[in-house]
């Protein structure tokens, strides 16, 4: 694990240069990112979890529809298909990032043995730029679930046929073009961030217009004017592309995904991912903190999950327990750099 900070560390350092790093490092919160978490036995094999609870609560800190939604729903319908629970209670608390429903479920369900939140990497950036009362240090990660590669992608009829011809744009007038997203600090916002940086381009004079995510929302932005690019997530391809509007310039993997090129492959060295995850309590005991993750590897394990993940275009990419509460600091780190990278102000 410490070696795994330091390389973050290290990454982070060549990002930003020694000065810029050292000004974050200054700025950021003299306490450890997280509290110390409560030791967690190995996790048993996921078969057999067994019933957790008979009508656990998923706390999902986004409107319907979303990311955190199709994911939080689909660990719900396999926590029932394996037996974990006989149904699900869901509740949505949206805005600023997914940090309003963080502070709600700390101050609401910080010791409720049958409530979980579904949150990822969207909300560690929110986290840095909102500063809320309450942040991830306040709950316990259980399982990494997924990640969700982003793609980028113009209209039908823009004059960037190919990724070299945005990139030509944006280094000769980064401010000239609008790049449409998630919300502000956000990971599409990271991600446009490190595309523009990587490409000679200052990304604090980039051009960054965060708009309510989804589909239509894509299409809209993009056909109407508002924007020149747009950055959003794989899950939203196949009907993006139904609609005949829009063309994808690449996807942020680090090797080729749904027959998609990278920005490596066309010569721009970066890549992102946004994984989502399950949180519990940070009161919890350890024994049902161990009950939770078992009965969350269970449903990930189970068929209905595997169909679920492909049909959205995820990756299952399940990390667990002291594996996954050392990466979340570490993104936490990132999230707080790419903040200060980008210059943003709540």
């Amino acid at each position: 694990m410490l070696q795994r900070r330091q390389a973050t560390i290290a990454a982070a350092s060549l990002l930003l240069g020694r000065s810029s790093w050292a000004q974050v490092a200054a700025s950021a919160p003299s306490v450890p990112l997280r509290r110390q978490p409560p030791e967690v036995g190995p996790a048993s094999p996921p078969t057999g979890a067994g019933k957790v609870a008979d009508k656990p609560r998923i706390v999902i800190p986004a409107s319907a529809g979303g990311g955190w939604d199709t994911t939080g729903r689909m660990l719900g319908a396999s926590l029932v298909a394996c037996g974990a629970a006989r149904e699900i209670e869901y509740e949505n608390k949206g805005g600023k990032g997914g940090t309003l429903g963080l502070v709600h479920f700390v101050e609401t369900y910080d010791a409720d043995p049958n409530a979980l939140l579904i949150g990822g990497m969207v909300m560690l950036g929110a986290v840095a730029l909102h500063r809320p009362s309450a942040d991830i240090a306040r709950v316990q990660p259980l399982v990494k679930l997924t990640s969700e590669y982003l793609i980028i992608v113009v209209a039908t009829d823009s004059k960037w046929q190919k990724l070299a011809d945005l990139a030509g744009a944006l280094r000769a007038d980064v401010r000239s073009i609008a790049i449409a997203g998630g919300s502000a600090g956000g990971i599409d916002h990271m991600f446009a961030g490190s595309f523009v940086r990587t490409i000679s381009a200052d990304p604090k004079q980039m051009n960054y217009q965060p708009f309510a995510s989804g589909k239509d929302d894509v299409v809209g932005v993009l056909t109407s004017g508002k924007a020149q690019v747009a950055i959003t997530g794989l899950g939203d391809l196949d009907t993006l592309l139904k609609t005949g509007k829009v063309r994808v310039l690449a996807v942020s993997s680090r090797r080729p995904f749904a027959g998609l090129a990278t920005l490596r492959e066309q010569g721009v060295s970066t890549d992102m991912s946004n994984w989502r995850g399950v949180f519990a309590g940070l009161r919890l005991p350890a024994a049902r903190h161990a009950e939770l993750q078992r009965a969350v590897e269970a449903a990930a394990a189970h068929p209905t999950w595997a169909a679920a993940v492909k049909q959205n275009k995820l990756e299952g990419t399940l990390v667990t327990g002291s594996n996954f509460a050392q990466m979340v600091e570490n993104d936490m780190m990132i999230a707080r750099v790419m903040v200060f990278l980008l210059g943003l102000k709540a």
